[in-house]
This record gives structure tokens, sequence and C-alpha cells, in this order.
């Protein structure tokens, strides 16, 4: 649609990340802390650009914790994925044999001219497609 943006395509994205190695004293230990962000403003989840298919701006954070043992022969950290359980939409479509107006079995065109029909959903289905919860595990690292 002219002026409108791309599906799934939000106008502003912001990412962060930060990064933190330190020795463990002089024991060839060292530690990892490690945390990423992405914030996304407002977008449309629906191909066809449905008002009723917009998705709120959110922010996503990811996050580690480790230690590497000497000469990095082996690690452990512990991760999470989307951090705080963040819901939100990937993508939303119309459910198949569904009612989409207000007025049953009627069409836009159907309807006399000047009419003050509504092209109220109310009774519409969509369906969703949601963003991964909150994931989290532990990752063993070695080298031969």
């Amino acid at each position: 649609l002219p002026g409108k943006n791309l599906s799934n395509a939000p106008e502003y994205v912001l990412t962060a990340s930060a990064g933190w190695t330190p020795d463990i004293g002089s024991t060839g230990w060292s530690g990892l802390l490690y945390a990423d962000m992405r914030w996304q403003s407002d977008y449309n989840t629906g191909s066809d650009l449905d008002i009723e298919k917009l998705e709120d701006g959110f922010v996503t954070v990811n996050g580690r914790i480790g230690v590497r043992g000497p000469d990095e022969r082996f690690s452990v950290e512990l991760w999470a994925q989307n951090l705080f359980d963040e819901k939100f939409t990937q993508v939303a479509f119309d459910m198949p044999l569904q009612p989409i107006g207000g007025i049953a079995g009627s069409r836009v065109t159907d309807l006399p001219a000047g009419s003050a029909f509504s092209a109220s959903r109310s009774t519409a289905l969509f369906g969703k497609f949601q963003g991964e919860p909150r994931t989290w595990g532990v990752t063993l690292r070695t080298k031969f």
C-alpha cells in the first residue's frame, strides 16, 4: 500500500550489546558476562497490512554468564534468550472460511451507494505465530 511500511518491517530498530571477560586472579581462568537487546517500534504482522494486525513495539534481551579455563581449553556458560519472556506476534493471518463483515453474507459492493456500512471485523478470526518464548540452557565447550 502506498506510504505504508512493508509487512514485518518496523520503522525503527535499535540493537545494543555488551560483553566483559575479566581475568579471575592469576589462575588463567576468566569470566564471561554478555548481554544484548533489540528494541523495535510498532509494525504490522500481516502481509495485507490489516490495521488489526498491528503489533506494539517491544524489547527482547538475551544474556550469557560463564567461566573459561586456562588457555580457553574449556568453558561453561549459562545462557537465556528472551530473558524477560516478552510476548509478541511474528505473523498474523486471516483464518480461512470465517466471516469478516458486520453484515453476514454482504460485500461492500452489494450495499446501496451512500450506505453507512462499516467494515467491522468483529466476527473475524486471526491466526498468529508467536515469537520464541524465554529459553535457557547450559553450553559446555572444550578444545582438544
